[in-house]
């Protein structure tokens, strides 16, 4: 069976299915291998340096099962005139575009939608066509509880972070006996700290920039050299203000709560950079600089390609990392504690 007979029979057997469901509100979408357009090149709003119309003969089969089942596209109700596009060629040299995931529903229903969307970005690099949404529900802000997620327990600054933390609970219950200076040390864990948010927020900069990579070495550098001055073997040995079961608890909270912290701070960087990206994109395709725009979308694939990562890890080792039991990084630390208490 041929291409186009293929299609037929697709259009055929979808017509036949609807027929069945007359009295139902219809809801349908997917990769339509077509636009919702059939008009010419040069007026149609889906399409964009494209020679000709994709599968124009598909495009006519569809408007006619939209016009014998009164189905609309939503996304057009909301951007009548919008040039937006769902489909982009892996080849970066390629500039053709096109809208070809829509959605397909019912004219009754369609005065219930709150919205429909295409995403920005492609979700990650697998893929060349862009994530559609539509929704019949106002959103909601939800709140859950706060957990640590696995790729921060392999970010480049954990270990400066970890001990940064370590170094403040115990300088801030140490006993008034201990001959360690506090105050230059608490001093230096928030300079050290500063160093932290300056280096994340280069980090959520373009990094193909040559200035933004060495400064943002520097700084990490920097900040490795000024953690090993706080000595945290050394910080361990000084004498507690209180009970130690009670300081190994506060302990874990301390260091706990500071990458929860550092993780929203995170989150907050990238969406900052997110939003400042997309706000360029709306403006240069407002203003018809769709080369430039293009680049732009590119860095922003690259972002959301990096979060969809991370949430995949967050994913990985969920039971293990969100059971309520000591890791064996604090373990560590009592152990050592423990046996040099023998010693004395």
């Amino acid at each position: 069976m041929d291409r186009m007979s293929t299609t037929t029979v697709f259009f055929s057997t979808l017509d036949l299915c609807l027929s069945k469901h007359l009295s139902l509100p219809i809801i349908m979408a997917g990769d339509w291998n077509t636009t919702y357009s059939c008009d010419k090149l040069d007026t149609n709003l889906d399409v964009m340096n494209m020679a000709s119309l994709p599968n124009p003969k598909n495009a006519l089969l569809m408007g006619d099962l939209c016009e014998k089942f009164g189905l609309v596209d939503p996304f057009r109700i909301f951007f009548p005139s919008k040039r937006e596009f769902t489909y982009i060629p892996r080849d970066r040299k390629q500039k053709n575009r096109s809208r070809l995931d829509f959605f397909l529903i019912s004219e009754k229903v369609s005065i219930y939608a709150q919205k429909c969307i295409i995403r920005p970005t492609l979700e990650n690099f697998l893929f060349d066509h862009k994530a559609i949404e539509l929704s019949f529900i106002k959103e909601k802000n939800r709140k859950g509880r706060h957990i640590i997620s696995d790729f921060i327990l392999s970010h480049e600054l954990l270990d400066i972070l970890a001990t940064v933390s370590a170094v403040e609970c115990y300088l801030h219950h140490a006993a008034p006996t201990n001959t360690v200076p506090v105050t230059d040390k608490l001093k230096k864990v928030g300079e050290i700290r500063l160093l932290i948010r300056e280096i994340c927020s280069l980090t959520s900069q373009d990094p193909a920039r040559d200035e933004v990579r060495r400064k943002r070495d520097i700084l990490l550098n920097r900040a490795k050299i000024w953690t090993e001055e706080l000595n945290l073997e050394q910080t361990q040995e000084i004498p507690l203000s209180i009970d130690y079961d009670l300081f190994l608890e506060t302990f874990v909270n301390c260091v706990r709560n500071d990458l929860i912290s550092f993780q929203s701070y995170l989150s907050k960087v990238q969406h900052l950079e997110l939003t400042k990206l997309g706000t360029e994109l709306k403006k240069l395709k407002s203003e018809n600089k769709l080369e430039e725009a293009m680049q732009v979308e590119f860095r922003l694939t690259e972002m959301v390609d990096k979060k969809s990562k991370m949430e995949f890890d967050k994913l990985k080792n969920f039971e293990i990392l969100h059971m309520e039991k000591i890791t064996p990084f604090f373990y560590q630390i009592n152990e050592s504690y423990q046996a040099r208490r023998a010693v004395i």
